[in-house]
C-alpha cells in the first residue's frame, strides 16, 4: 500500500467546501487507479469488523468459531470485504466527478504547491454546491453511499463490543489470568481500531468538510506502526515475549562468538 502512495503521490487541496484529490507522480495515473486506491484505504475498518468478530464468537457463540477455518465461510468474508471496496470506488468514480469551474479556481495554487495542472489532471473532486449556489446532487449521493458503508463497519464494532462486554461480565472463566487476557485483548482491538479511524478517517473525511488534510500520507503511513503499537502498550504477555526473545537471541549470539573466539585461539594455538 505505502508503495502504491509513494508512486502516485496523491495529495488533496481543499476550497472552502470544495475538495479534489490528484496525483503527483512522474508517472501517468489514470482516474480509476487513483479511485481504486482510495477505496482500498477502507480494507482497514473491514478487517477490523472481522477482528470484533472472531472475538465476539470467541466469547459468546464459540459454536460457531470453527467456521474461521471453513473455506467456504473464508470465501464469503472476502466477498463482503470485496464488495464493500467495490461500493466505496463506485461512488468516487461516478459521483466525485470534477467540475471545470473548480478545476479554474484550483489552477494558480496547484501550480505553484504541486506543479500540477488541475485543468487535464485525473482526479476526483467534491463540489457540494456549484457557483449558482444550487446544489450538486452527485457528490451527496456518493457521500451518502460512504457514509452508509462505513456506518455499517461503526455499528457492527459497537454492537460486537457490547456482546463482548456483557460475555466477560457473565462468562465462568477457569481462572483470574484467562480473564486479564481476554480484558487485554478487547482493549487492544479497541486501541486497533481507533488507529484507521484516526489516520484513514481524517484522510476520508476532513476534505470532505473543506479541512486541508496535506498530512494524510503521513498518517496512512503511520498506520501500521501505531497498530503493532498499540498491542505492545496493552499486552503485557505479547511484549514480555518479545523481550524474552530478543535477550534469547542476544545471550545466544554472544555465546556463539563466545565459543567461536575460543576454537579460534584453539586453532591458532595449535
Amino acid at each position: 500500500y505505502l508503495i502504491v502512495q509513494a508512486q502516485l503521490i496523491q495529495r488533496m487541496i481543499t476550497d472552502h467546501v470544495v475538495f479534489a484529490v490528484f496525483p503527483t507522480s512522474s508517472y501517468e495515473i489514470s482516474k480509476g487507479v487513483l479511485c481504486a486506491y482510495f477505496a482500498l484505504t477502507t480494507l482497514s475498518f473491514m478487517m477490523i469488523d472481522l477482528s470484533f468478530l472472531y472475538r465476539m464468537w470467541a466469547l459468546k457463540y464459540s459454536s460457531l468459531i470453527y467456521l474461521f477455518s471453513d473455506p467456504v465461510f473464508l470465501c464469503f468474508l472476502s466477498l463482503i470485504v470485496v464488495t464493500e471496496c467495490i461500493v466505496w470506488f463506485a461512488a468516487i468514480y461516478w459521483f466525485y466527478l470534477p467540475t471545470e469551474s473548480v478545476r479554474l479556481r484550483l489552477r494558480e495554487y496547484a501550480l505553484h504547491e504541486y506543479v500540477v495542472d488541475t485543468i487535464s489532471q485525473p482526479m476526483f473532486m467534491g463540489d457540494y454546491f456549484l457557483d449558482d449556489g444550487s446544489i450538486n446532487k452527485l457528490p451527496f449521493i456518493g457521500l451518502g453511499m460512504l457514509s452508509a458503508v462505513l456506518m455499517i463497519c461503526i455499528g457492527f464494532m459497537v454492537y460486537a463490543l457490547c456482546v463482548i462486554i456483557h460475555a466477560l461480565r457473565t462468562a465462568k472463566l477457569s481462572s483470574n489470568s484467562s480473564i486479564r487476557l481476554q480484558k487485554q485483548l478487547v482493549v487492544t482491538l479497541c486501541l486497533q481500531t481507533l488507529v484507521p479511524l484516526i489516520t484513514c478517517g481524517v484522510t476520508i473525511f476532513f476534505p470532505v468538510i473543506g479541512l486541508n488534510t496535506r498530512a494524510s500520507p503521513i498518517l496512512i503511513s503511520c498506520f501500521l506502526p501505531l497498530d503493532l503499537l498499540a498491542t505492545l502498550i496493552t499486552m503485557a504477555d505479547y511484549r514480555r515475549e518479545i523481550v524474552s526473545d530478543d535477550v534469547g537471541m542476544s545471550q545466544t549470539t554472544v555465546k556463539r562468538i563466545h565459543q567461536s573466539t575460543r576454537t579460534l585461539i584453539h586453532d591458532d594455538n595449535f
